[in-house]
């Protein structure tokens, strides 16, 4: 049986103050979870299962499952219109606009 009384290694980025790292793995673990499962399905208490920390952790970055959602959305909608701008500099969706059909 493990110890539970064992600390969690520390990454070179925590000890450099703030833990954006803990941030981004909410993130990317309630997005693994939003996406094998139904949103309405998935906990604050299961994301912070799925990325090793309490839920209290999890609430020092998030204050509700909708906050979470709502960065996540924003992070992973970047994500796809930075792949389209690398794809089709010349304008990708922008010339696609309801102005422009």
């Amino acid at each position: 049986m493990q110890n539970t009384n064992e600390k969690k290694a520390v990454t070179p980025a925590e000890k450099k103050g703030g833990r954006p790292a803990w941030r981004k793995l909410f993130m990317e673990k309630g997005f693994e979870l939003f996406s094998t499962r139904s949103i309405e399905a998935v906990t604050l208490q299961d994301v912070a299962d799925a990325s090793g920390h309490g839920v209290a952790t999890l609430y020092r970055y998030f204050n509700s499952k909708i906050g979470l959602l709502l960065e996540i959305s924003a992070w992973k909608w970047g994500e796809f219109f930075e792949n389209n701008r690398r794809r089709h500099p010349e304008g990708g969706f922008a010339d696609k606009s309801s102005g422009h059909v």
